[in-house]
């Protein structure tokens, strides 16, 4: 099968479903042709003045050696087939996401500081297309975000790593009596915080500037639902703290554990695909992995996180 019937056969089924669920942002392409290493991500974005407008943003999953290999013809397929769509050279975003060297973190990449809004569920997220590797909205979460937001009713939730603070969004939607969103970068809490308000929420809801190891040390809050969703490996300069998910989780989450309440439950997610929960957890506490529940109907990639609910 062309790229182009593949891009058309995807977007006939994935737009009925995007629809039907309400979703604005979902995944059209995902490596379906092995020589056609593309991610395509579709973001319906609402302007008051142009209306709604259809964004493709694309990951370019091509190696080195590829270049010499008629790259740039391939690309030109895969942005032919989205004119298809109606998707304008205009409206494609491309990016390459490269694998790590040196456990180098991802940086900026752009600088336009433009925020635009799309739709998750039944919640609104501003999600930045152009300025950083991703765009502010983790379309892999989207269950585990409905499935937050059905359970958290009532409930003081803690959100740690909190990034633009859609699963906290989420929570505060479903009920939340109190919600605290900790992160150590000001910049997502911003931009947490302007998520909250563009859903028109209000309430006992807390943006915590902090590194989380420190906070999980220093508190002396319980919560009733915690949610841990680190990154792989972190070094930032802000903070003497290295996190190594692979190395460090069982420290995490014992500190989760001691600030639950009786009764309470942890949720811990990463994204390392070789991850290996810890056998000193397991024995500890009541584990049961939800990663099966948690994988979107609209990738095909079922191993792009691990989800554990954890209790005493």
């Amino acid at each position: 099968m062309s790229l182009k019937n593949k891009i058309l056969k995807n977007y006939k089924h994935k737009n009925k479903w995007a629809k039907r669920t309400k979703n604005l942002s979902w995944r059209l392409y995902e490596h379906d042709i092995p020589e056609y290493p593309f991610i395509v991500d579709i973001y319906d974005i609402f302007n008051r003045e142009e209306g709604t407008s259809r964004y493709a943003v694309i990951w370019n999953r091509f190696k080195k050696i590829d270049h010499e290999k008629g790259i740039e013809s391939k690309i030109e397929e895969l942005k032919d087939a989205l004119h298809d769509l109606e998707i304008s050279d205009k409206f494609q975003i491309f990016k390459s996401r490269k694998i790590r060297e040196d456990k180098e973190q991802y940086k900026k990449t752009n600088n336009t500081k433009k925020k635009f809004l799309t739709q998750d569920s039944d919640r609104l997220s501003l999600v930045n297309l152009y300025d950083y590797l991703d765009t502010g909205l983790f379309l892999d979460h989207r269950p585990l975000r409905d499935h937050l937001q059905k359970i958290s009713t009532g409930k003081s939730v803690l959100n740690l790593f909190s990034y633009t603070c859609m699963i906290s969004v989420a929570c505060a939607k479903g009920g939340a009596s109190r919600v605290d969103s900790v992160d150590l970068s000001q910049t997502y809490l911003q931009w947490g915080e302007e998520n909250f308000e563009v859903n028109e929420l209000m309430g006992d809801y807390n943006f915590i500037n902090s590194d989380v190891l420190e906070f999980l040390e220093n508190t002396n809050n319980l919560y009733e639902l915690i949610i841990l969703d680190p990154p792989t490996f972190s070094n930032s300069k802000k903070t003497e703290t290295i996190l190594d998910i692979q190395k460090d989780h069982s420290e995490y989450i014992d500190l989760c554990m001691r600030c639950l309440r009786d009764g309470g439950e942890l949720i811990f997610s990463n994204n390392l695909r070789s991850f290996k929960l810890d056998q000193s957890i397991q024995e500890k506490y009541q584990v049961q992995e939800i990663t099966g529940k948690t994988i979107p109907e609209d990738f095909r990639d079922k191993n792009i996180h691990s989800v554990y609910h954890i209790t005493r």
